[in-house]
C-alpha cells in the first residue's frame, strides 16, 4: 500500500496524466504533494481516507477532468468547492457523505458534469455507505440477520478514528464495539452516546480525554466496559460508577488506585 511518503517516489513523473491510488492509505496532508502534477486529468482517490480537506488541494489541479472518489470521507463540504472546477467532466462519489441536496447544488454550478453517486437512494442506502465506508478503513463488522450491523472491531490496519468514528456512530444498531489503540477526540467520542443499543464496548489502549466519558453515562444498555491498557484514572471512574446498567468492568493496568 502506498501513503503519502510513497508518494515522493513520483515527483519524478511530473508530466503524468493519469494516476490510479485507489484504496492506498493516503490522508489528506499526503494529498499536498499531488500540486505538482499540473498536467494530471484523470485522478482515482476511491477507498483512501481523504476527507474535505484534501479537496482544498486537488481544486488547484489546473487540468483535471476526471476525479474518482468513491468510498472516502468527503461530504456536501468538499463537493461544493468541486464546484467551482471548471474543467471536471466526470466525478464519482458514490459511497461517500455527500447528500442528494449537495449533488442538486453541484449540478447548478457544472451541469455538464458526469456524476456517480448513490446519494439519491433510498434512506437504508446510508448505512450500507456508512458500513462501506468503515470496511474501506479496515474495521470488521457483523450485521444480524436483518443486515442491520450489530457488532464492529477494529484491526491493526484501520485507519485514524478521526476518519471514520463520526459514521461509525451512525449505525444505531451497535450492540457491541471494540476498539484499540486509537486516539479518541474527545468532540467525536461524545457522538457514542447515540448508540442507545450498546451493551458492550472496548477502548482498550485507546487516549481520549477521561472527561468524555460522561457520554458513557446515558447508555442504558451498556452492561460491560474494557478500559484495559488505557491511561484512566481515579478522575475517569467517577464518571464510570454513573453507568446505569454496568455489571462488567475491567481496568487492567489503568492508573486507577486503591483510593479510586
Amino acid at each position: 500500500h502506498i501513503t503519502h511518503n510513497g508518494l515522493m517516489a513520483l515527483t519524478y513523473f511530473r508530466r503524468l496524466q493519469k494516476l490510479k491510488l485507489g484504496g492506498n492509505r493516503i490522508e489528506d496532508d499526503g494529498i499536498l504533494m499531488l500540486k505538482q502534477f499540473v498536467r494530471l486529468e484523470s485522478l482515482e482517490l476511491a477507498g483512501t481516507p481523504i476527507t474535505d480537506q484534501a479537496i482544498e488541494t486537488l481544486v488547484q489541479l489546473p487540468r483535471i477532468r476526471r476525479l474518482y472518489l468513491a468510498g472516502t470521507a468527503i461530504s456536501d463540504v468538499g463537493l461544493s468547492q468541486l464546484a467551482g472546477v471548471t474543467s471536471l467532466l466526470a466525478l464519482d462519489v458514490r459511497k461517500t457523505a455527500v447528500t442528494a441536496q449537495g449533488i442538486e447544488n453541484f449540478q447548478q454550478h457544472l451541469p455538464q458534469v458526469q456524476i456517480k453517486t448513490d446519494a439519491e437512494q433510498k434512506p437504508a442506502s446510508s448505512v450500507i455507505r456508512n458500513i462501506d465506508l468503515l470496511e474501506m478503513n479496515h474495521i470488521q463488522l457483523k450485521s444480524n440477520q436483518y443486515g442491520e450491523p450489530i457488532a464492529l472491531k477494529t484491526t491493526e490496519q484501520t485507519s485514524p478514528a478521526t476518519h471514520w468514528f463520526d459514521v461509525m456512530t451512525e449505525l444505531r444498531s451497535l450492540k457491541n464495539v471494540e476498539i484499540e489503540d486509537q486516539h479518541l477526540d474527545a468532540e467525536q467520542f461524545s457522538k457514542i452516546r447515540d448508540l442507545h443499543h450498546l451493551q458492550a464496548l472496548s477502548i482498550k489502549k485507546c487516549k481520549l480525554p477521561e472527561t468524555t466519558l460522561v457520554s458513557l453515562c446515558t447508555l442504558q444498555n451498556l452492561g460491560w466496559l474494557d478500559l484495559r491498557d488505557s491511561a484512566i484514572s481515579d478522575v475517569g471512574l467517577k464518571f464510570i460508577s454513573r453507568i446505569p446498567s454496568l455489571s462488567n468492568l475491567c481496568l487492567s493496568r489503568t492508573q486507577i488506585t486503591d483510593q479510586g
